[in-house]
């Protein structure tokens, strides 16, 4: 039976964000004494081999609950019917979703029409909350005013113990109930820039601009690889990482690397190649179209000191300006983003030593000390 300092995590999902946000919230509450059960999808393995591969060790410290039962539905019928049998199972007194933002919605639209979530876990829940459009006041349009009823509904019922918002900038409209929390990097970029790019075979002396994740449209890589291949500069080099599905853009960059300008990881990038990636790079580039909220390749771009090329979108535009550490770009605009990297590229040394100072100073805003303190600040 669990103490009465008990917190169940929730996550569904096990790669990117999901993963590395989970275990880090697992190390500081176990940092802090709490006993920790975990409520996962174990209809198959991925779950747990995920975790062990992140951290073998963390599997040995925690419980472990499915949210489904044997005939692989929901425990109780439903996802937060399912929570509520698992809290009760080890008496939890908070309820973490790892995402919040995968019940966000439905909850919040359940509340509007005056249905709210099991009565044990009101007053419990608790979690990270990455894309608070119902929060923000400058989001507009029915389906938002919609939800933020809901919220507001919630929030009068005191159905919260503590959401945190991965937005600095973001209006608090209730400091009891919501914090910031910085989207963290847990690497340890112990590499120069000379050994991560002798590991990846990529030149010494090249300009290496770094485009981290997936082809979804949304990422921008098309718009991207359309400006760089317009860029007349024989040292550039872009480094691309991450899984691709989209055969064009796959056509795209084989043909960069037939002209010796780039190279590129099409597979999933765990930890260890993920650090050699913003080691080697000379700027983060993050082309992103529609995109609300944080980056993480903005804030690895940090932890590592390197200048970043943004769109300007949200978020993305305010962290590099108001931290001054980097160039920002029109959204799905492969002209302007070709001028930017033009710009980049023509930058002297005293400039990319202001901006590359001002990244390592905002990296320590969104390092794991500077995580587990503002994760642990809201506890009891």
């Amino acid at each position: 039976m669990a103490t009465s300092d008990s917190v169940l995590i929730v996550e569904l999902r096990y790669e990117g964000h999901h993963l590395m946000y989970m275990v880090g919230v697992v190390r500081a509450f176990l940092k802090a004494g709490r006993q920790v059960t975990l409520a996962l999808d174990l209809r198959n393995d991925q779950a747990l081999a995920s975790i062990r591969r992140r951290d073998p060790l963390l599997l040995n410290k925690v419980t472990v609950l499915s949210l489904f039962d044997e005939h692989q539905q929901w425990r109780g019928g439903s996802l937060l019917e399912s929570v509520s049998l698992c809290t009760a199972d080890v008496c939890a007194d908070e309820v973490f979703f790892n995402c919040f933002d995968e019940i966000a919605s439905s909850l919040f639209r359940r509340a509007a029409l005056g249905i709210l979530p099991p009565k044990n876990i009101r007053g419990k829940l608790s979690g990270i909350y990455l894309r608070a459009r119902p929060v923000d006041p400058k989001e507009k349009g029915f389906g938002k005013c919609w939800k933020a009823y809901g919220l507001k509904r919630l929030l009068k019922k005191n159905t919260f113990k503590h959401l945190f918002l991965m937005d600095e900038f973001l209006p608090n409209p209730d400091p009891n109930v919501f914090s910031f929390l910085p989207d963290p990097y847990f690497n340890d970029f112990k590499y120069t820039r000379e050994e991560a790019r002798q590991a990846l075979g990529i030149p010494l002396d090249r300009i290496v601009f770094l485009h981290y994740g997936t082809a979804g449209k949304r990422k921008g890589l098309s718009v991207f690889l359309e400006a760089f291949s317009g860029l007349h500069n024989e040292r550039k080099w872009l480094l691309c990482a991450g899984r691709q599905s989209d055969s064009a853009i796959l056509k795209a960059l084989q043909a960069e690397v037939h002209q010796d300008c780039a190279s590129y990881l099409d597979h999933y990038i765990f930890e260890e190649e993920e650090t050699l990636c913003f080691c080697a790079a000379d700027c983060v580039c993050i082309p992103y179209i529609d995109h609300y909220g944080s980056s993480g390749p903005f804030v690895r771009a940090a932890g590592t000191g390197k200048p970043v090329i943004v769109s300007d979108c949200r978020l993305l535009r305010r962290r590099t300006e108001e931290y001054d550490m980097g160039l920002v770009c029109k959204q799905n605009d492969a002209q302007s983003l070709l001028n930017t990297l033009e710009c980049f590229c023509q930058l002297g040394s005293d400039e990319l030593e202001r901006l590359q100072a001002n990244a390592k100073r905002c990296g320590a805003l969104f390092n794991e000390s500077s995580f587990e303190a503002h994760l642990l600040k809201q506890r009891p």
